[in-house]
Parts: structure tokens; C-alpha cells; sequence
């Protein structure tokens, strides 16, 4: 029995020998296979090893050439450091790019590139940050900012991200002109690629007028065949800009709205508002409102404005010209505008001029006309000139002796002279004022020619007309001195003798008939008006014989 059993056991059934050998052979095939693939994949691993060590990019001499394809330009590098883990990449210190001294250059205190061991394998780094990015422009330098040099093929290499925040860039104007400097609190680039278009974000501080300017949108693809053709879109907000930065203006404005096209034709459309507008001759601010269509040409500031719409008060103008001058230089902008208006006030239009702190005329006023603003430091109306026409109906003066006069002249003209002198004799025996009282009030007429020069308007073929008289004037008229000298001849309904009283009244009646005006209505007589526009004096004089 015991032999049996040891038989039993050591000698196992060929059914049970077949399967181990089975299992065991495929375990050993697993075995192999797992070897085998840990194999290729450390070749792989070696292969790429190799590869990235023969052809590592952020290398000094690899970072100065790659750069140098894609800038176009010379470069020059500080102290370089690697790094390998967690991500490969490099540190640059005190970077220089630029092509000669009459381009633009860029300088960049460090740049850290953070790449990816896949990323390499496709020329792609994920992020770059540029700390204390300096871009210097020479004076006319934006035209070549982008331009090819034709020497060299930029690299396919594509950046996820470009963080520039604190970032400035110096554009230097001709002559002794302090620069225009622009610092950006925040500038970020996206999806960076020179074959389709960047997005961006930026945050900057406008130097001209001084501002917070928010921009995003897209820039690109870049031409550097054609720089001024690179498109550009997206939207903005301007707040906080400082107009009296240019002579002769003053608020505080805000503007939002887009923007599209090429760099060199680039279309802008918005709205502003200054709620504290003012000319450097008046000190009334108003609040202004503008809405607007503009062509910018991004290479030298140029502006071609068609339309703005501009209101205040109850008065709306429109506006269509250029703005256009040397370029990138502060107050060398020659400003030239068509404007036209169908609803304006006068006192509206005075407010912007007048110190006082009444208009001394109200009414409704229609103009047309052309003004060119000159460039320079001197006062607003010293470098305006202008030339148009306008009509002012329903005038008043504001100031009742003011007004009164011109009551006065309307009922003499009217033949009711004989009323205004007994009321005014009434009035000195009783110590009463009621001339104002029983006079009818009237509101007159203007209509003419200016033309604008040193703050000096002067007026060609002005009618002035009220009931009662017409006249025809020609004169001057002093924006800052607010005086008046204008003449001409006036045309009354009623005779000479009905405009006046006592002997005078008397005279006339005499004269008249020898005056050789058979057969027409009324009278003709000389006006002088003098004085200021707040207080004007008139003078009516009778014609010479057959004047």
C-alpha cells in the first residue's frame, strides 16, 4: 500500500504534465513581450535622448539663432540658464534685439521660456515671460517695426502664451519733443503664430492725452512684406484722459467702442463724453458728447473723421475732416473740419466763450463753415481760423437794459416815437421805470458771412433785422474783447420825422421831402453799432441826399 502511494504522487498523469507545460510557455512568451516592449521603449527613450541633446533649443548659440530668424535682426544675449525639470526651458538675462540704430530695438531685462519635452518635438512653447520689456522707437521707426529685412525665413515656432505685463514702449519724436511713452500695467499674447492672427489684452497708460486705455482683440497674421496691411480688431475703453495735456482745451474724457482693419486704414468707431469740457478762453465747462466714425492710420497717427456728432446743451454739430501732421508728435497735429449745424442755441455756442455767467443772447442759430486748428503751445483762439455762414433767429439779449434798447429801436423804427418819449417823460416826472413795461417786446434776426482770424471775427454782408427795420452791416467782432464795430445803412418802416420827437421831428419833416426818396415807404438811415456784444450801443443817422 505505501508503495502505491508514493507511486501515486510521483508519477502525475500525462493529462496534468500537458497543462503546466502550456502555462508555463506562455508566461514565458509574456515575459518576452514585456521585455521586448521596455526595450524599444528605452531605445526610444535614448533615440529621443540623443535627438534633444543634439538639437536642444534653449542652448545659447540655438536661442540666439532661432531668435534672430524670427526678430530679423541682431541679437545679444546676457547670462543664459537651463533647466530641464519639471519642464525644459531656459533663463535669459539683458536681452537686445534690433537691426541697426535707426530701428526699432527691443530690450528685455530677463525671459523665462517654459517649454515642453512634447512641445519640442512640434516647435511649440506653451508660456514666455518677459520681464521689464523696453521697446525703443526711433523717430518715423513704427513703418519698419515689422518689416522683413529679406535676408533671413523666420521659424515655424508657435507660443501658447506671452506675458509682458510692465512692459513700455518709447516712440521719440522729432526735434527737441519730449517721447511718447506708453506703460502697460498688463500685456498678454495668445496663441502667438506668425502665419494666423495673436489675441491680446492689454492695460496701458495713453501719454497723449494721459489716460487708461483697455484694449483686446486680434493682431495679424503678419506681413512683413507688407507691414501697414497687418489687420487689426477688436474693442477698447478709454477713461480719465486729461484734454488740457493740448493747449487750449480742458476735461476729462472717456471714450469706449472698436475698432477694425489694417494698421494703416484702420477703422474706429465710438462714443466720448466730457462732462467738464471748456475752452482756455471761457470758464464755463459743459458737458459734451460726442458719437463717432474715424480712420486711424496706425503708422503715423494720421485721423480722418467722418462723422462726429457732437452735442451739448440743446446744440448738436457735425464734423467731417483730418487730423494730420508729423508723425507721432504731440501738438503738431494740423486739425481741419467741415461742420455743419441745423439745431444749435446761441447761447449754447457764447457759453464756451463768455465769462459772464449768463450768455448775453439767446436764440436758435444754424451755421456752416470750415475751421482749421493749428498746431502749437498758444491760446485756443489764436490758432483757430475759420470761415462760414450763419442765421441766428429769434435773438434776445439776456440783460433787460440791454434788451430794452432794442425794444426801443423796434418802436422808433415802427413810427412810435411819440409814445416812448412820453412814457419816458412820465416815468422822470413820477420817478417810476415803466418803459420796459409798456414797450412790446421783440426778438431780432441776424443772418451773414464770418470769417475768423487771431480771435477776430469778421463780419461781411450781416443782416440785422427786427420789426420794424432791416439793416445791412459789415464789421468786426473781438471773441476776447467781446467789442463790436459795425456799419452799414438800415431801412425803417416809418419816416425820419415819426422816429424821432421834438425839434429833430420837426427838421425832418422839413428835410425829408428834399431827400429824393419819392415814392418809397419808410426810410433809409446810417447804423453804427458799437460797444460790446453785451452791451451795444446804436447809432442811426440820417442819409445824405440821394445816398
Amino acid at each position: 500500500m505505501p508503495t502505491h502511494i508514493e507511486e501515486s504522487v510521483s508519477a502525475p498523469s500525462p493529462a496534468a504534465g500537458s497543462s503546466n507545460e502550456r502555462g508555463g510557455a506562455a508566461g514565458r512568451r509574456s515575459a518576452n513581450v514585456l521585455w521586448i516592449t521596455v526595450a524599444l521603449v528605452a531605445a526610444a527613450l535614448l533615440v529621443a535622448a540623443g535627438t534633444l541633446v543634439r538639437h536642444w533649443p534653449f542652448t545659447r548659440t540655438a536661442l540666439i539663432q532661432s531668435l534672430e530668424q524670427d526678430a530679423q535682426g541682431r541679437v545679444e544675449l546676457g547670462p543664459v540658464s537651463q533647466t530641464y525639470f519639471p519642464h525644459p526651458g531656459c533663463v535669459a538675462e539683458n536681452v537686445a534685439i534690433y537691426r541697426d540704430a535707426s530701428s526699432p530695438k527691443l530690450t528685455v531685462r530677463r525671459v523665462t521660456i517654459v517649454g515642453s519635452y512634447v512641445g519640442m518635438l512640434h516647435r511649440y512653447i506653451p508660456r514666455v515671460i518677459a520681464d521689464g520689456a523696453v521697446l525703443s522707437v526711433p523717430p518715423g521707426g513704427l513703418k519698419e517695426l515689422f518689416a522683413s529685412n529679406g535676408t533671413q525665413q523666420p521659424t515655424n515656432t508657435r507660443v501658447g502664451e506671452i506675458d509682458a505685463d510692465d512692459a513700455r514702449i518709447v516712440v521719440a519724436s522729432a526735434g527737441n519733443a519730449a517721447p511718447l511713452t506708453f506703460n502697460f500695467r498688463e500685456l498678454k499674447l495668445r496663441d502667438v503664430d506668425r502665419k494666423s492672427a495673436v489675441g491680446f489684452v492689454a492695460r496701458l497708460q495713453m501719454p497723449v492725452p494721459t489716460g487708461d486705455l483697455k484694449l483686446q482683440g486680434q493682431v495679424g497674421p503678419f506681413r512683413r512684406d507688407q507691414p501697414e496691411s497687418i489687420p487689426l480688431s477688436g474693442i477698447y475703453s478709454l477713461t480719465n484722459a486729461k484734454l488740457e495735456e493740448f493747449s487750449g482745451i480742458g476735461g476729462m474724457l472717456s471714450s469706449a467702442g472698436k475698432f477694425k482693419g489694417p494698421l494703416q486704414a484702420m477703422v474706429v468707431e465710438g462714443t466720448t463724453e466730457t462732462p467738464d469740457f471748456q475752452l482756455d478762453v471761457g470758464i464755463h465747462p459743459v458737458d459734451l458728447k460726442t458719437k463717432f466714425h474715424a480712420v486711424v492710420d496706425g503708422t503715423n497717427g494720421d485721423i480722418q473723421l467722418d462723422p462726429v456728432e457732437s452735442s451739448w446743451g440743446k446744440t448738436s454739430v457735425v464734423w467731417r475732416g483730418t487730423i494730420e501732421g508729423p508723425d507721432d508728435a504731440k501738438d503738431q497735429k494740423t486739425v481741419s473740419l467741415d461742420l455743419v449745424s441745423t439745431s444749435a442755441r446761441v447761447q449754447d455756442l457764447l457759453r464756451l466763450f463768455v465769462h459772464e455767467e449768463q450768455s448775453p443772447m439767446s436764440g436758435s442759430i444754424a451755421f456752416q463753415g470750415h475751421a482749421v486748428l493749428l498746431p502749437g503751445e498758444d491760446k485756443f483762439l489764436h490758432r483757430l481760423k475759420m470761415q462760414g455762414e450763419f442765421s441766428i433767429k429769434d435773438g434776445r439779449f439776456t440783460k433787460p437794459k440791454t434788451q430794452q434798447e432794442i425794444d426801443i429801436l423796434s418802436a422808433r423804427a415802427r413810427g412810435e416815437a411819440d409814445k416812448i418819449e412820453d412814457d419816458q417823460d412820465r416815468d422822470k416826472r413820477d420817478g417810476t421805470d415803466t418803459v420796459a413795461r409798456d414797450l412790446q417786446p421783440v426778438v431780432s434776426s441776424y443772418q451773414g458771412r464770418v470769417s475768423l482770424r487771431d480771435g477776430i471775427a469778421t463780419l461781411a454782408g450781416l443782416s440785422f433785422e427786427i420789426p420794424g427795420a432791416t439793416a445791412l452791416l459789415n464789421g468786426t467782432y473781438g471773441l476776447q474783447s467781446k467789442k463790436i464795430d459795425a456799419q452799414g445803412t438800415a431801412h425803417m418802416e416809418s419816416k425820419l420825422d415819426k422816429a424821432t420827437t421834438g425839434v429833430k421831428s420837426l427838421v425832418l419833416k422839413v428835410v425829408e421831402p428834399l431827400r429824393g426818396h419819392h415814392g418809397e415807404k419808410g426810410s433809409r438811415v446810417r447804423v453804427h453799432v458799437s460797444g460790446t456784444y453785451g452791451h451795444p450801443s446804436f447809432a442811426v443817422q440820417p442819409m445824405k441826399g440821394g445816398s
